[in-house]
């Protein structure tokens, strides 16, 4: 196993463990901030992403939203889940096309 494939197999793991820790400090009943913020950063994270990879992102706009998505996450960890929740809300990204292949999966 390359490094790289070492590192993309961590980064899911670890993310599924912050949703789960933060899911059951909310308890019973509805969801915490926690799990919105986590909810936002790995949404958001995945469309910066895939817009990167498909190269019909602006640069400067992908740059802009990750910047904003380092302050929601700092806002979050910080305890201030208000403004970090606003910051999430704030960026406007489009969601990336369905493809066709996957259309089928929809119906």
């Amino acid at each position: 196993m390359t490094s790289r494939t070492a590192i993309a197999l961590r980064i899911p793991t670890g993310l599924l463990a912050g949703v789960l820790v933060a899911s059951s400090m909310a308890g019973p009943g509805q969801p915490g901030p926690e799990l919105a913020c986590a909810a936002y950063d790995h949404h958001l994270l995945m469309l910066v992403e895939d817009q990167g990879l498909r190269g019909d992102g602006d640069p400067e706009i992908l740059a802009s939203a990750v910047m904003r998505i380092l302050d929601a996450r700092v806002a979050c960890r910080a305890g201030d889940y208000e403004r970090g929740l606003k910051l999430y809300e704030s960026i406007g990204l489009d969601p990336a096309p369905i493809p066709s292949s996957h259309r089928v999966l929809l119906r």
